[in-house]
């Protein structure tokens, strides 16, 4: 149980205090420009804790640049790139139009705009950009678990 109140404030921690920054080496640079309450959280115990840039940021950096923790893996951008190329062509302009956002980090301050400026450059040129859409609507955080409970409950499944 001790466990799971952690968790739960850790998570909550992250929602309200993380953020992602559309320009990490300017953010992580620069002064820290998030307000106070931007940047304090109170703990269960009421302690108050003051989280600066140079934690906020690193830490949601991690899904872009895994680099910065001396790790190899694709970045979020490498592995949604390789997404749309493993897809059958024809149907890469729907899947375009139609990038859905969805799970626990994607609620994270200024995820879709980066997500935005990380593919952008990526896209073929034949798209326009004005055709590219990330759907951001919905329960986001339980999205996953709701389309699988869908799918699962399908008779033909």
């Amino acid at each position: 149980m001790k466990n799971l109140k952690h968790r739960n404030v850790i998570r909550d921690m992250k929602e309200k205090i993380l953020s992602l920054a559309l320009d990490y080496d300017n953010i992580l640079n620069g002064p820290d420009l998030a307000d106070e309450e931007e940047r304090k959280y109170e703990l269960p115990d009421g302690t108050i804790i003051d989280v600066e840039h140079s934690i906020r940021y690193p830490c949601t950096e991690i899904m872009f640049n895994p680099s910065l923790i001396n790790k190899s893996h694709m970045s979020l951008q490498d592995m949604v790139q390789d997404s749309f190329e493993k897809c059958d062509p024809d149907l890469r302009a729907d899947l375009y139009k139609n990038i859905v956002l969805s799970g626990g980090n994607t609620l994270l301050k200024g995820f879709k705009d980066r997500l935005e400026i990380e593919l952008d450059d990526r896209f073929p040129k034949d798209i326009s950009r004005s055709d590219i859409n990330y759907i951001t609507e919905g329960n986001r955080r339980f999205a996953a678990w709701i389309g699988g409970s869908m799918i699962g409950s399908l008779s033909v499944f």
